[in-house]
């Protein structure tokens, strides 16, 4: 009702923030505005962890993104024999597009939830194919404060490489946001309840990273490596 009243466009909620028996998609919001949020829902017999999209006054979430790097042991374990070792395990990868499309003013946005905040490439090419903002939802709440700032590194390093600000809401805080040079905003403090708003700015500019993600890095690499070989050749090969 807050972000109602005070104008803004949607509500963001953390990893895992809807949860319902039957149909986990189906939130029955009421809200005038929309909602992006973490949650579950059931595609055949499988489960999946999402974010959810439930435009302004929906019941039932209208569009989604489905987490495709699940935490090995915890969600998902290979083979399939058993759950994993946390309480939502058992759960089933998505689609590995971090892009998610959304109506205005919300636009184009590229997704990570949790951990997916690693995968710097993934982000990068949601980017390029047109994602003006980054989002990530999380779930931190095993995690100590060192990990909670390592997670805030992370974004920092992701919204540099794409140029973009990123939006980071996690349940148990930081939840912060972060512009293209990397400064952090912190929206609430960890470990304490609240509800804040942020306005951003939506960006199309293309950066190096974006545009070639990781392969100057093994250009360079291979380059050095062809170098070392001819050197040590050359050393063996000189007469004492």
């Amino acid at each position: 009702r807050q972000a109602e009243l005070d104008g803004s466009v949607a509500v963001l909620l953390p990893e895992g923030a809807l949860l319902e028996a039957d149909k986990p998609e189906e939130a029955k919001t009421e809200l005038e505005i929309g909602l992006l949020s973490g949650g579950f829902r059931r595609e055949g017999l499988e489960d999946r962890s999402s974010l959810l999209w439930f435009p302004a006054g929906a019941a039932t979430a209208q569009n989604w993104l489905d987490k495709h790097r699940l935490v090995p042991l915890g969600e998902w374990v290979p083979g399939g024999q058993w759950s994993g070792l946390s309480a939502v395990g058992g759960l089933q990868p998505g689609a590995a597009s971090r892009l998610l499309v959304l109506p205005e003013p919300i636009g184009r946005l590229a997704a990570a939830i949790c951990y997916e905040i690693s995968d710097g490439e993934a982000l990068a090419r949601a980017t390029s194919l047109g994602a003006e903002w980054l989002l990530t939802v999380a779930n931190l709440d095993p995690y100590p404060i060192q990990l909670q700032k390592q997670f805030i590194s992370l974004a920092q390093l992701r919204a540099i490489e794409t140029g973009r600000w990123l939006v980071s809401v996690a349940n148990t805080g930081p939840t912060a946001a972060v512009d293209p040079s990397g400064g952090v905003m912190e929206v609430l403090p960890s470990q304490k309840a609240g509800v804040s708003s942020i306005k951003i700015e939506r960006i199309s500019k293309q950066t190096l990273y974006t545009r070639f993600t990781e392969k100057p890095l093994f250009i360079i690499l291979s380059i050095s490596a062809l170098c070392c070989l001819r050197s040590n050749k050359s050393l063996r090969s000189d007469p004492l």
